[in-house]
């Protein structure tokens, strides 16, 4: 087995290098890095900075390059010339691994892996568009085919975290020239509930605050959940550019909280709740938070995106729905009701996640890949 990884990342560390940087994509690295060195492995990360640096963050070495932050592909490239001129690696025996596939860049490594988080160019419309929109659209996602069939050629492994990009990347090449190893996501706690019997409902929305997540399809709702329930408690949790959208949309209500909490309080707040809303628009895979959510034990309703589909049976684990108001509305007044529907599917959820979504799975599912 390889004793050497090395780590390419934009930020797993903000560019100052003081501070972690929070992100889905940062927590999967760090998780990552952890159980390589738990195997006796050295990890060592490079990322973007503003200024050279070179630490350990909880026992991982991190160093930090000067590079043009702003211009990605020459940050990247930088990025890589510098390393080889400094790490001087193995490209035999070590394993270079990209953080996402769009860290990828060419090389001659023998072992090389990148980490593919999920299709992120799948956010449509629901409104009526004209058919000359759409075609464009088309156009254009073809050319963008192409730059990913180029760029994943780079590579030797791919390790995606659901199967829709799987089954995308299918329709797209005759054939797969680079092994696809699909690993999804996964959490480490998971808590079975008692029979939920309160008459008050608490309904959790913990995302970035950025429309592509849903903050405005769930706002959009808010108004007609209060004029219909008086028994309802809706916790608004993150951070990100909608955030002023969300509090002048939302005003001045005592049923309404908007909040931030750190990940490792996450699991705790949402055993807290008893529905969970993953609104998503697109850009969505195996979803972190859609695991948590379950984990905890809420009754999840999420939409029909991405590798939320590799998670959720409808009205088996969690409700699903396309990402429209109307069908928003009516899955949540349904569980508002429904109290012995929310039990179940809360039971559900979490034997879904301990079984499927386990965190040992996940940690042998990924030395078997670096052990090849």
């Amino acid at each position: 087995m390889c004793n050497q990884v090395y780590f390419f990342i934009s930020l797993l560390l903000k560019a100052n290098g003081k501070d972690f940087s929070i992100g889905g994509v940062q927590t999967y690295c760090f998780e990552l890095s952890k159980l390589f060195m738990k195997n006796q492995m050295a990890v060592t990360v490079y990322q973007f900075a503003e200024k050279d640096f070179d630490i350990f963050y909880e026992g991982i070495h991190v160093i930090g390059k000067k590079v043009p932050i702003n211009n990605y592909n020459k940050a990247k490239k930088m990025l890589y010339k510098k390393f080889l001129e400094e790490a001087k690696p193995d490209k035999i025996n070590d394993i270079l691994l990209f953080a996402t596939d769009y860290m990828i860049v060419k090389n001659d490594f023998v072992k090389s892996i990148a980490i593919q988080h999920g299709v992120a160019w799948d956010i449509t419309s629901y409104k009526k568009e004209a058919d000359l929109s759409n075609i464009f659209k088309i156009i254009y996602n073809s050319i963008g085919s192409i730059k990913k069939y180029l760029r994943f050629k780079k590579v030797n492994n791919i390790v995606a975290v659901d199967y829709n990009f799987l089954n995308w990347y299918r329709t797209q090449v005759k054939n797969i020239n680079n092994k696809i190893v699909v690993i999804p996501n996964f959490v480490d706690r998971v808590k079975y509930r008692e029979s939920i019997n309160s008459n008050v409902v608490k309904i959790i929305f913990a995302r970035r605050f950025v429309p592509y997540r849903g903050t405005r399809l769930f706002v959009n709702v808010i108004g007609k959940l209060l004029q219909a329930y008086d028994n309802i408690q809706i916790t608004i949790a993150g951070e990100g550019p909608d955030e002023e959208y969300i509090k002048e949309n939302i005003g001045e209500n005592k049923n309404v909280f908007i909040t931030r909490f750190s990940p490792d309080e996450s699991f705790n707040v949402h055993l807290q709740h008893d529905i969970a809303v993953i609104p998503t628009l697109g850009s969505e895979g195996t979803s972190l938070s859609l695991l948590e959510a379950m984990g905890a034990g809420c009754a999840v309703v999420c939409t029909n995106v991405g590798g939320m589909t590799n998670i959720v049976l409808d009205r088996f684990n969690g409700i699903m729905i396309a990402p429209t108001e109307e069908e928003l509305v009516n899955a949540l007044k349904e569980l508002i009701d429904d109290r012995e529907l929310r039990n179940a599917l809360s039971q559900r959820a979490v034997e879904t996640v301990q079984s499927s979504f386990n965190k040992k799975r996940w940690e042998n599912e990924w030395m078997k890949i670096v052990a090849k």
